[in-house]
């Protein structure tokens, strides 16, 4: 019975993050097609970096020339500048430019779906709290969502570039580093899961905690304590 309930609710996450994607790329398909490429050109970014840097010192062991050196280095020089042009062409312009489209577009879907409601939909509170919070927040929701996914993208990349390149150079430690951060990983999670369980059993403390601290250091409650003689009684 559990194992259901955690495949349904795991294919439900899974639809509502599919139906989500396809609104965004509906009203602006440039805002998540820009986040998707940021994040393949930052994740090879890590790959090309490594790989750069390990040619210019397999150079310097081979004994190259110094022109031969400096010309991976000025190659590292116009990547990294090409890199920081589009990075900032990307974020100080693109990016905000087909984020704003995006939440226009996606607050006069709303606006226009509460002209064509039925009037009396808004006597119920629970469709009025709902509507009104879906107004307010969806945008935003569905921004991070996006940045999500793009982050996403760029650390898949950026581990499998940076995985590759080590791997040819030297496979062992290629596996060592993998094999490393698949355990911090796991480490993360597992210390996630125990902290949460940990706030969990202390929350119904820190409710009583704040209760009290409330009750007798805010003006209002401490003036009720003094007018009422609670401490007589």
């Amino acid at each position: 019975m559990k194992n259901e309930k955690v495949k349904t609710k795991f294919l439900s996450s899974i639809k509502n993050i599919i139906c989500i994607y396809g609104l965004v790329f509906k009203t602006a398909p440039w805002y998540i097609i820009g986040r998707i490429v940021m994040g393949l050109v930052t994740g090879l970014k890590s790959g090309a970096e490594v790989f750069l840097i390990s040619e210019v010192l397999n150079a310097i062991d081979r004994g190259e020339s110094f022109e031969s050196i400096v010309k991976i280095i000025a190659v590292m020089a116009v990547f990294w500048f090409c890199y920081h042009v589009f990075f900032h062409l990307y974020w100080g312009q693109m990016n905000a430019i087909t984020r704003l489209s995006f939440q226009n577009k996606t607050q006069r879907i709303f606006f226009e779906k509460s002209c064509n409601l039925d009037l009396s939909l808004y006597d119920t509170p629970e469709f009025y709290n709902d509507f009104v919070y879906s107004m307010r927040y969806a945008d935003g929701a569905m921004v991070h969502a996006t940045d999500a996914l793009g982050d996403l993208v760029r650390s898949i990349v950026g581990s499998a570039s940076v995985f590759a390149v080590l791997f040819a150079l030297d496979p062992i430690i290629a596996y060592v580093i993998c094999g490393t951060a698949v355990l911090t990983m796991i480490f993360k999670r597992f210390m996630n899961h125990v902290e949460y369980k940990y706030n969990k059993l202390l929350n119904e403390q820190y409710r009583k905690e704040w209760y009290i601290d409330k009750f007798f250091n805010t003006p209002n409650f401490t003036k009720e304590i003094r007018l009422t003689n609670v401490s007589e009684n």
